[in-house]
């Protein structure tokens, strides 16, 4: 709806299934979240650095971790591979 792709990203509409599940999930009076928050403990300090970058290229190998879902201006649902944010890492609930 007026948002630019970020260079290199590509879009189309959903399939018959992501449909159903988006439907779904706007029928459901809950918020819906599709992403999840992990809290990791390690015995030694870690390198945060390696860590970051493990991330990242998991993100990057993947498409559906790049995705994001939006609802158009006529009521189709476009997927934008290669629109997601970057991963974040925290540390102690501290970016």
């Amino acid at each position: 709806m007026g948002n630019k792709l970020p260079t290199g990203a590509a879009s189309g509409l959903v399939t018959p299934a992501q449909r159903s599940l988006w439907f779904l999930g706007q029928l459901s009076q809950t918020s819906q979240r599709l992403h999840s928050r992990v809290e990791l403990r390690w015995p030694q300090a870690v390198d945060r650095a390696l860590v970051a970058y493990g991330l990242n290229t998991l993100q990057a190998r993947h498409p559906i971790l790049q995705t994001t879902f939006h609802r158009l201006a006529w009521g189709d649902i476009e997927q934008r591979t290669g629109s997601a944010a970057p991963l974040l890492l925290e540390q102690g609930g501290r970016l």
